[in-house]
């Protein structure tokens, strides 16, 4: 199993370099909810908050279940979608290389788990949110959406590492190199890169200076939390590398 943990304490610096030349007095966020430095394909697939502040109150993390291609995705998502076209959007993007791409600011909501068979919530007194049947908003109206440019479960076939469709109907998945797959109770996946981990942490403390010191609860979410039947992003690794991008 490799350790991402160990490689990232033996040297890399708490805030990865995300394009930004601003110095540690600049805000990481501007005062409408863009994180400063970073390049923005600002979406026409948003909407309303539901959060008394107008800001998102926590973050969801998704892996793209692609080998690459973050900016061409993100471009794609700035229109609105044609008939039988995906529909999602998402904030912020993270590629492999730990550049950082927004495509919305922290003031509105995007799709990124709103699906039909994703969890509702309802919003404490005290602000915090939770699943709730009789909830009445999904996680877009209050979370910010971060995809994470990676293939996720990988399956060995014909000496190859592929990602979904895993060579079915003789689909070729995105391919991964040997070097960047780990192991999880006997699953497969595609690792996080320290430049991600990096950026995630950025991410993280943005989020947390726009939008107040929100829970580590609230910034913890993945998608399988919100769509278990349906999803399992972003999978077991994260898991493990959360409490560092939480610090």
């Amino acid at each position: 199993m490799i350790d991402l943990l160990s490689i990232f304490r033996r040297g890399i610096q708490p805030h990865g370099d995300h394009g930004s030349t601003a110095d540690e007095s600049t805000p990481l966020v501007t005062a409408d909810g863009w994180l400063t430095g970073v390049q923005r394909f600002p979406t026409r697939r948003t909407q309303a908050l539901a959060t008394p502040s107008g800001r998102v109150e926590g973050i969801v993390w998704h892996w793209t279940a692609t080998a690459g291609g973050g900016r061409s995705m993100t471009r794609r998502a700035m229109a609105l979608p044609s008939p039988g076209q995906h529909v999602g959007s998402w904030h912020l993007l993270i590629e492999r290389d730990g550049t950082i791409l927004q495509s919305a600011p922290l003031t509105v909501g995007t799709w990124h788990a709103g699906g039909q068979t994703a969890k509702k919530f309802s919003r404490s007194t005290e602000g915090e949110w939770w699943p709730d049947p009789a909830g009445r908003c999904s996680a877009n109206a209050w979370a910010c959406g971060v995809e994470l440019v990676c293939v996720g479960e990988v399956r060995s076939i014909g000496r190859e590492w592929q990602g979904w469709p895993f060579g079915r109907d003789g689909k070729r998945g995105p391919l991964v190199p040997d070097e960047e797959v780990d192991a999880v109770d006997g699953m497969h996946y595609q690792i996080y890169t320290p430049a991600q981990i990096r950026s995630a942490r950025t991410v993280v403390a943005a989020v947390r200076e726009y939008c107040g010191e929100l829970p580590a609860r609230a910034l913890s979410w993945g998608h399988r939390d919100l769509d278990p039947d349906r999803k399992s992003d972003p999978g077991p690794i994260w898991s493990r590398i959360l409490p560092l991008v939480l610090e």
